[in-house]
């Protein structure tokens, strides 16, 4: 999928690092992987298989969240991405849809 974002649409919740929740604003999540300028561009986003965990960081002037298991994901393949974090050991999962 390849979609236009502009700077209003940089709003709205983010789950995850590198590989985001299929429901996070993927304007935003492209904003904070680095794989669209703050003024705006063109991104293409890749499709994948859920997590069982999303990590949350601050980068590019976004704070992404951090989240439990999801269906699907999907990721940047300009800017890598792609990869499911690992839970920490001894961590339970729990489950959301």
């Amino acid at each position: 999928l390849t979609c236009q974002c502009t700077p209003a649409q940089f709003a709205g919740q983010v789950w995850g690092t590198g590989t985001y929740a299929e429901d996070s604003s993927v304007c935003g999540a492209a904003l904070h992987a680095g794989a669209v300028a703050r003024t705006g561009g063109i991104v293409t986003v890749e499709h994948m298989q859920g997590c069982g965990i999303y990590k949350g960081s601050f980068n590019n002037g976004i704070t992404t969240a951090n989240y439990g298991t999801w269906s699907s994901s999907f990721y940047f393949p300009s800017v890598g991405g792609g990869v499911c974090a690992v839970p920490p050991p001894g961590r339970g999962r729990r489950v959301v849809h």
